[in-house]
């Protein structure tokens, strides 16, 4: 099976971009959209990946693959981050 891609919109330009392209749910779903609520994480400061989203951004919503490999890989960056800023606490 193919993995979905997926998009992230703004919360504010979902609907318009909703209605414009005529976008529908359905059982078979060959695009995934993700509207981040409140907070959009690729407008952040700090450690940012290449794309210009921080890894734990990326690492926390590939926890909610439905993709056994992506919710490992999530998990063990994850990992890695908190090890990381364990250490460095530790240090202070």
């Amino acid at each position: 099976m193919d993995p979905i891609p997926e998009f992230y919109v703004e919360e504010s330009h979902w609907p318009e971009l909703s209605r414009s392209l005529a976008l529908r749910e359905g059982a078979d779903p060959n695009l995934r959209i993700r509207v981040p609520k409140e907070v959009w994480p690729f407008a952040g400061d700090g450690a940012l990946a290449p794309g210009g989203v921080g890894d734990a951004v990326l690492a926390a919503d590939l926890l909610e693959s439905v993709e056994p490999r992506a919710v490992a890989a999530g998990a063990a960056r994850l990992a890695e981050l908190l090890s990381a800023w364990q250490s460095e606490r530790s240090r202070a």
